[in-house]
């Protein structure tokens, strides 16, 4: 029995470059309620990326204004705006220091989803894909992998650090997938922030 057959990849989409990265945990870290603010802003150190800031205010506890901060291709619309009212749910990606991610899922007010960035969803897949290749170095190579998308019966392959679309019955949707393993033959100990691998996604729904 000879290996899986590969997917082949979704046609990558150029016009969208850059990845959808969160840093920061709202307080709370889960609630809902009316987007208020939407902010977006040019990040200052790496071109044709945006620094979002979208505040949820919750009327039924007062003075509660959460946060959502993230950062996105600059040619990427956000999938909602001021006066929708959305749930969110945060909690740590893993990593510390300067690897520390934040794992988000945002939802309409009728369930559906509007966005995720590294979210365990359920009804979805998100899983690492076909290797490749590696990037060689001094203690360690690096192997990207495909991240595959599967949603309602439909499904898609992305490189690593790239885009495609993907249409559902549940609506349609922009995806982004990065997912690596790194195999360490240095001697001595790990340096700082090394890791051994990681899988990163966002699910962005469009209109």
């Amino acid at each position: 029995i000879g290996p899986p057959p590969t997917l082949p990849r979704s046609p990558r989409l150029a016009s969208i470059t850059g990845a959808v990265d969160s840093r920061r945990l709202p307080s709370p870290t889960r609630g809902g309620g009316v987007v208020t603010a939407v902010t977006r802003t040019r990040n200052q150190s790496v071109r044709g990326v945006d620094d979002a800031v979208v505040t949820v205010s919750d009327a039924s506890i007062p003075l509660t204004n959460a946060q959502l901060s993230f950062s996105l291709p600059s040619a990427l619309p956000l999938p909602f705006t001021e006066g929708e009212s959305v749930t969110y749910d945060a909690e740590s990606g893993g990593g510390g220091g300067p690897n520390f991610r934040a794992a988000y899922e945002v939802r309409a007010a009728d369930g559906s989803l509007l966005l995720s960035i590294s979210h365990p969803l359920e009804g979805w897949t998100v899983e690492q894909g076909a290797r490749h290749e590696p990037s060689r170095g001094s203690d360690y190579d690096t192997y990207n992998l495909d991240v595959r998308f599967e949603h309602g019966g439909a499904s898609v392959t992305v490189g690593s650090g790239e885009w495609a679309s993907l249409s559902t019955p549940g609506g349609e949707f922009l995806v982004w997938g990065s997912a690596a393993e790194r195999e360490w033959h240095g001697s001595g100990s790990y340096p700082p922030g090394y890791l051994a691998g990681w899988l990163d996604f966002a699910i962005v729904r469009t209109r």
